[in-house]
């Protein structure tokens, strides 16, 4: 079942077109799974901070399975570095 989910970068970087940056926090404070997520999901985003990418989509980026992609979604959506809407 692919469920379609889509998240809401929380990002106050302030960063420009065209460069993806990451907050201290989440290099800090995650692991290498959490941190390749958020890197993807944050490109993806863009400017607007919307990630519409599905999770076989993620996962295939990552080159982990979607189990693994979701378990480190909920990871990202717990400590609210992403938000489901």
């Amino acid at each position: 079942m692919n469920k379609s989910r889509n998240y809401k970068i929380r990002d106050e970087s302030g960063d420009r077109k065209y460069f993806t940056q990451i907050p201290n926090m989440i290099v800090n404070h995650s692991t290498a799974y959490e941190q390749s997520l958020y890197l993807i999901m944050k490109r993806i985003a863009g400017e607007n901070g919307t990630c519409y990418a599905s999770q076989n989509f993620l996962a295939e980026k990552m080159v982990v399975d979607k189990k693994t992609v979701s378990l480190n979604i909920d990871k990202l959506l717990k400590r609210k570095w992403i938000m489901e809407f």
